[in-house]
Parts: C-alpha cells; structure tokens; sequence
C-alpha cells in the first residue's frame, strides 16, 4: 500500500499545501519533548519558517551552549569570544530572517544553510589571512600571547559581522530576485 502524500489534504483536488505559509492553519506551538505529535503536525502540513525558527534558535543554543562550559583556565577574553559569538549567532538569525523577507519571506532555511555555508567556506581564505595578519601585529607590538586576548576577541567579532552581513546581503538579493520574478520560488 502506497502512503498517502502528507502535503495533500484528504478529500482534495490534488492542490499542494503552501510550504512556506501556514495560511488557513492553527499556529502550531514548539514541540520540546513529544517528537511523535512534532511528526503528526508535520506530516498534516510541514512547517513555515516562521515556525522553523525557534528550532533553529534553539538547536543553535543547545549546539553553542556547551562551550561556555569552562573545563580549564580560560580568560574574561575566551569567555567574552564565546559569549559574543552566540549572542551575535543568535541576533543574525533575526537579522538574515528579515532579510529574508519576514515572515513573508519563502525558503528561509535553505538559504540560511546553503548560501551560509558556500559564504563561510568563501570567507574562511580571508578570515584565515585577517588571522595571520592579527598575529603579525600583536607579535610586532610585542604583546602576542599564547592566551586569548582583546585583539583576538574583536578579530573574533569582526569575522562573525562580516560574515553574517555577507549572507545576509545575499539572502536579501534572492528573496528580492524571486519576489520579483513569477515562478520563481
């Protein structure tokens, strides 16, 4: 027996439900424990992303969170690096979403995952030299250490704002090229 598509309603003409819009349909709350009910909810009609949303925030947390944890001797500067880059992991969520459209914004995640990662891996060559370059001028001051310091705390925070600045103005040109463009997506 062949499973019915969980995109197309019972009873009717074959028309596919919206995958970016929960139009026409009760807001659904942040399933935390009960995955079984989290599988019914989505096979009724798969989540928009503005109901995608809090689980990437949260799975963001729950991925971060664990290397505040301090096991050995880390400075205020490791702790600030940490601190700052899941408070500016989290704030880019909102800013790329918006940047996305909103939440009438279409394929949030997708962009989000693939067009960050094509953009991390672009900035990693430039990020790489930017720390090289950090190091050279500490160690021409004389104050490279082998421990976590304020210029390494805001090379830290400048790559993470240039990066989510890069994505997000990428995001922002398809969400407007396939506003724009019938068909699109």
């Amino acid at each position: 027996m062949i499973d019915e598509n969980p995109y197309i309603p019972p009873n009717s003409t074959n028309q596919t439900l919206p995958l970016t819009g929960a139009q026409g349909y009760p807001a659904r709350p942040m399933r935390f424990w009960r995955i079984q009910q989290l599988k019914a909810d989505m096979r009724e009609h798969p989540l928009s992303d503005r109901e995608s949303i809090p689980y990437l925030i949260a799975f963001v947390l729950a991925s971060l969170l664990p290397s505040l944890i301090v096991f050995d001797d880390l400075n205020h500067w490791d702790l600030a690096s940490d601190t700052g880059g899941l408070v500016i992991t989290l704030a880019a969520i909102v800013y790329l979403f918006h940047r996305n459209g909103g939440s009438t914004g279409k394929h949030f995640l997708q962009r989000y995952f693939a067009i960050g990662f094509v953009t991390s891996i672009r900035c990693l060559a430039a990020f790489l030299v930017f720390g090289i370059a950090n190091a050279a001028f500490q160690d021409g001051l004389g104050i490279l250490s082998d421990v976590t310091t304020m210029f390494d705390f805001m090379t830290i925070v400048a790559c993470h704002l240039f990066l989510y600045w890069r994505i997000g103005i990428h995001i922002s040109q398809i969400a407007t090229w396939t506003a724009r463009t019938p068909n699109s997506g």
